[in-house]
């Protein structure tokens, strides 16, 4: 009895004691006018300038630097990616059409990653990486008459925040932002 009344006060204390405030604000540290949670940059996945169907979120651990693609399922529960092209450089990409960037994907679900190694970029600790996601999204809905389903949406998207520093729009509606890495 000792002992369970003995956890359950602990239990109170580390509950009621943590400044909830303090816990989200340590997660966040600012490097070269980047914000990261966690040593992560998130950055809105954005159709027809300003139609967000999602996030891609940038971050780097000693030796891979890791893009992941989400879909919002919350928003568009049937989206999925189709194809992702991701160029990621040391130097701006010279070619704007994303058929073109070096890594690609056909993956026809909700997420998509893409894991690389820092060594195959040239890239070490505080060096500028330069980060251009294209993915082709499509919604899916269930047609009685046919009984099957059927695309109700497609559309191009790009990773898009012209609010961050070193952000750099193309002329085709996409762009490139640029990610130290850490």
């Amino acid at each position: 009895r000792k002992l369970s009344t003995f956890l359950t006060v602990v239990f109170l204390i580390l509950t009621f004691s943590c400044n909830k405030d303090v816990l989200v604000d340590a997660s966040y540290q600012a490097t070269d006018n980047q914000v990261y949670l966690e040593n992560q940059l998130a950055i809105p996945l954005v159709a027809s300038q300003d139609m967000q169907l999602g996030m891609v979120d940038v971050k780097n651990d000693i030796s891979h630097l890791t893009v992941n693609i989400y879909t919002d399922d919350l928003s568009y529960p049937n989206l999925v990616l189709y194809e992702t092209h991701l160029y990621l450089g040391t130097t701006p990409p010279a070619k704007h059409s994303p058929v073109e960037f070096p890594f690609q994907h056909g993956v026809n679900l909700a997420k998509d990653t893409y894991t690389v190694p820092l060594a195959e970029l040239g890239a070490t600790a505080g060096d500028v990486i330069f980060i251009a996601l294209h993915a082709e999204v499509a919604e899916w809905q269930w047609d009685d008459s046919l009984n099957q389903w059927v695309w109700i949406f497609e559309e191009t998207a790009w990773s898009v925040d012209d609010k961050l520093p070193g952000w750099t729009s193309f002329s085709n509606g996409g762009g490139y932002i640029q990610y130290t890495v850490i």
